[in-house]
């Protein structure tokens, strides 16, 4: 995910930078579902757990970017793309496996 400079300095001063970003990464899944023709039945619900602040540049220009982790209650395809700049290598997706899905994985 990456901030352009108006965004960035909304982020700046926004008091709950979390909350700031689980509406982003929520806009971002409805947007990209859209794209593909799917609609939402139920509410998207997002949960940063991790999150490192990225200094990067995008054409020159520069953004901040960053690395962490989240969750959702929403399928997401292994590097599967999300967000603006995707085509870039930004935004990508890698699934976690959590100590939830281990145990639904045992005999």
């Amino acid at each position: 995910m990456v901030l352009d400079n108006f965004t960035r300095r909304h982020y700046a001063f926004w008091a709950k930078k979390k909350e700031l970003l689980e509406s982003i990464l929520i806009g971002n899944i409805i947007s990209m579902s859209k794209s593909l023709g799917y609609t939402v039945h139920e509410p998207i619900k997002a949960n940063i757990e991790n999150i490192k602040e990225v200094p990067t540049s995008l054409k020159g220009t520069p953004m901040l970017g960053f690395l962490g982790t989240f969750s959702v209650n929403f399928e997401i395809p292994d590097y599967w793309g999300i967000g603006k700049s995707v085509s870039r290598g930004f935004g990508t997706v890698v699934k976690q496996m959590t100590e939830d899905r281990l145990s639904d994985n045992r005999p």
